[in-house]
C-alpha cells in the first residue's frame, strides 16, 4: 500500500502523541467497523505530517462531506485518550451521535466501493 505524506494542523496538546502508524491503525479500524467520530477540535498551531494512504482519507472524508483535514482531526480525537477533554470539548447530544453514526456507515459503504481491487 502506498503512503503519501499528509500534513494537518492539530491542537498543540496533541504534539508528540500521534504517529503515522497509530493513524493508519485507527483508519483501518474505522474502515472495518464504523463508529461516530469525535467533534472537530479545529486546526491548532501544531503541524503534523503523516504517512497515510491518501486515497483512503479522501474517500472517507468525501463520504462524510468533510475536508480531509477535518476527517483526520476527528478520527484522531475519537481515538486519542483524553483528546476531547484536553481541548475543552463537551460531549455531543444523542441526535448528533445518531446522525454521525449514519454518516459513518454511508462513508464506509462508499469507501468499500472505491477501494482499489474491489469490484
Amino acid at each position: 500500500m502506498t503512503h503519501e505524506t499528509f500534513t494537518v494542523r492539530v491542537p498543540e496538546a496533541w504534539s508528540g502523541q500521534i504517529s503515522s502508524r497509530l493513524v493508519r491503525g485507527w483508519l483501518a479500524d474505522f474502515r472495518r467497523q464504523p463508529r461516530p467520530l469525535a467533534p472537530d477540535p479545529g486546526p491548532g498551531s501544531t503541524r503534523l505530517s503523516l504517512a497515510v494512504p491518501r486515497w483512503s482519507i479522501a474517500a472517507a472524508a468525501s463520504g462524510l462531506r468533510l475536508s480531509e483535514s477535518e476527517f483526520l482531526r476527528r478520527l484522531i480525537a475519537a481515538n486519542l485518550p483524553g483528546a476531547t477533554t484536553a481541548i475543552g470539548e463537551k460531549p455531543s447530544g444523542a441526535l448528533r451521535w445518531v446522525w454521525g453514526g449514519l454518516a459513518t456507515v454511508l462513508a464506509l459503504l462508499l469507501l468499500q466501493r472505491q477501494t482499489p481491487g474491489n469490484s
